[in-house]
């Protein structure tokens, strides 16, 4: 095979494949991943990783992953998983006992659970600055479910020090600011339902449990041709965690009429509008969304990638320099490591001088209505549940203040 063949094959537009079907598209997208990871070829792999069906499957997936990850980390630091517990690994056994509870296979679910569980802890003990949060187990057991084990914990460690360092403070303060960027996104995407969701006002805290765990708290069980694979494909392929923000903000579009439907008839049942609006959006989500409406979401967030970015909405007004939103390349890990214990820095002086601001009866209770939306899914047969200390001793922090 010629080098300009490979070039072609590699950076081949999935869209000119429309005149045959997503079977053949699928099968010949395989054949130009394969291409692609065999000549290391990582913007191809970039390109390829954003298009329809992402990577394909998890064979290639993890490949693919491990091949982009540590295209953006050089290197490797010198720490060692401790032998001395981290002091979360007890909360982190009660979630990962409920996880993956749609598995039917006993022993592979059990199986699986001792992987996600040795895998967390391994992050955990080798990095003991982080602090566990109830979803995480959510989002690393995506990786559970497509990574062969000699490169999951490489993997898992790379994109934890990369995407959800923001997440994995000890207070809500990152993740908080998160929230003020998801408003530009929703309120430039859509003034009308960004009026009626009052984001020019208020954070959007409805949203809090699909930012902490980067959208798989809105899926009750992860088969392997899941969305959820190709949503991850997205952020590791576009190095650019915000896009989630995208597909989040495609996904209230998508039920838009919906939930304005819904707020106004039920605004009489509420005392206050913040209620009303974080109730609505999480019952519509929960009732609502099926897999089938993920193909039109993600497709139309593909549209939109490039047009969303963080110089477009200067991110930095709204989060730390730090923060995990504003993408990093050609870091060595012990930059990574150290741009982790600025924001930790950081977070901590934010706590001192935020100690003496009083926050509104309102606003403590939309706080508080958030949080239990992350702690627990309402009404929902999905067992993953968010559980836990670090969220349940946040929402203290918010109350006590």
């Amino acid at each position: 095979m010629n080098s300009e063949w490979e070039e072609t094959e590699t950076s081949f537009d999935m869209a000119s494949l429309s005149f045959i079907s997503d079977l053949d598209q699928s099968k010949l997208k395989r054949v130009i991943i394969s291409n692609a990871l065999q000549n290391e070829d990582v913007k191809g792999l970039e390109q390829l990783g954003v298009s329809k069906f992402g990577f394909v499957n998890a064979q290639l997936r993890g490949k693919a992953w491990l091949s982009l990850l540590k295209s953006r980390v050089k290197g490797s630091s010198e720490n060692k998983p401790l032998r001395q517990p981290h002091k979360d690994e007890y909360q982190v056994k009660l979630d990962v006992n409920r996880a993956l509870s749609f598995i039917s296979d006993e022993k592979r679910k059990l199986k699986l659970r001792d992987l996600l569980y040795d895998t967390i802890v391994k992050v955990l003990r080798k990095f003991p600055q982080l602090h566990y949060y109830q979803g995480y187990h959510e989002v690393i057991s995506v990786f559970v479910l497509t990574c062969d084990p000699e490169i999951l914990d490489t993997v898992v460690e790379l994109f934890t020090l990369l995407y959800l360092r923001d997440y994995m403070m000890d207070s809500l303060q990152c993740t908080l600011e998160q929230l003020d960027v998801l408003s530009q996104f929703i309120i430039g995407r859509d003034e009308q339902l960004a009026n009626v969701l009052q984001l020019t006002k208020r954070k959007p805290i409805f949203a809090i449990a699909s930012v902490l765990t980067l959208l798989t708290h809105n899926f009750e069980y992860f088969e392997q041709d899941s969305p959820i694979f190709s949503i991850f494909d997205i952020i590791i392929s576009t190095n650019n965690l915000s896009n989630i923000f995208v597909i989040y903000t495609e996904l209230l579009v998508y039920f838009k009429e919906e939930i304005l439907k819904q707020i106004k008839a039920f605004e009489a049942d509420f005392e206050n509008d913040m209620d009303v609006i974080h109730s609505v959006v999480q019952q519509t989500l929960l009732k609502l969304l099926r897999i089938s409406a993920w193909d039109e979401i993600l497709a139309q967030s593909r549209l939109r990638f490039d047009e969303e970015s963080p110089k477009k909405y200067n991110f930095t007004k709204y989060v730390n320099r730090y923060s995990s939103l504003l993408p990093l390349v050609n870091s060595d890990e012990s930059e990574l490591i150290d741009i982790l214990g600025k924001e930790i820095e950081w977070n901590e002086s934010r706590k001192i001088t935020k100690v003496s601001i009083k926050i509104s009866p309102i606003i403590k209770w939309s706080l508080v209505i958030g949080i239990i939306a992350a702690v627990v899914k309402v009404g929902s047969s999905h067992t993953n549940t968010m559980h836990g200390s670090s969220l349940i001793e946040s929402l203290k922090k918010v109350l006590s203040t």
